[in-house]
């Protein structure tokens, strides 16, 4: 028994113990390197169009003040955070003979909210090779297994990243608009694959539903420390 657990003990040297792999363990499939590439694409689109909110931002809050906004900017901790920002200044600053402006960039916020699930799918669900196909991996949430066994992203990532490069080029030409005092953005705003097309009153309903949410979410919170301090007492 002794030479056994002597043997057993000594198996595993710093000579022969293996070192971690920079690369997967096995080939990667032809559908792993399809879903990466997509995967990338749509991120490097994800992040234009955040970039070009951006320069929106900072022609709309501080008078193209670049090293101010960037520091505003990033006291947002999430995207969508940003967003929120954003659609507060426009509302605040954009009125009268801007409308036009305020109409088409509150339209570009409420298409990237809707395209926000799709993209973080992509970007946080993980993917296996399963016998044919990618499949959601054990970590992956329920919602985002189901979304993706309806549609896997394979079927819709050009939609989604058309989408975002669309969104993209259409507030760059918003920003150039604002830059010169054009009357109105340059290029129509593009019909998107992914995002459903909303009205201006549509939006303002959406609006209202989601600030009628965000309350209730705020009462519930408001209620439930108020009930841990009485029971504390």
């Amino acid at each position: 028994m002794g030479r056994v657990s002597k043997e057993v003990g000594t198996a595993v040297t710093a000579r022969t113990r293996g070192t971690a792999k920079r690369e997967p363990d096995r080939a990667v499939f032809p559908e792993e390197k399809a879903h990466i590439q997509h995967i990338g694409e749509v991120i490097h689109a994800w992040n234009c169009a955040h970039g070009a909110l951006y320069r929106v931002f900072a022609r709309i809050a501080v008078d193209s003040d670049y090293d101010l906004a960037l520091e505003l900017w990033h006291t947002a901790s999430s995207d969508n955070a940003r967003r929120d920002m954003l659609e507060a200044f426009v509302r605040a600053r954009l009125k009268t003979r801007r409308l036009t402006y305020r109409s088409g960039i509150l339209w570009a916020l409420t298409a990237l909210n809707q395209l926000t699930t799709y993209r973080n799918d992509a970007a946080h669900a993980e993917m296996i090779y399963y016998y044919d196909r990618m499949a959601p991996g054990m970590s992956t949430k329920r919602k985002t297994a189901e979304r993706y066994e309806r549609a896997p992203l394979s079927k819709h990532w050009r939609t989604l990243r058309g989408d975002l490069y669309a969104i993209a080029s259409y507030l760059e030409q918003v920003d150039f608009s604002l830059w010169f005092d054009y009357p109105r953005p340059l290029v129509r705003k593009p019909r998107l694959g992914l995002a459903r097309q909303t009205s201006a009153r549509q939006q303002a309903v959406n609006r209202k539903k989601k600030t009628a949410s965000r309350e209730r979410q705020r009462m519930a919170s408001k209620s439930l420390r108020v009930s841990g301090a009485n029971e504390e007492d």
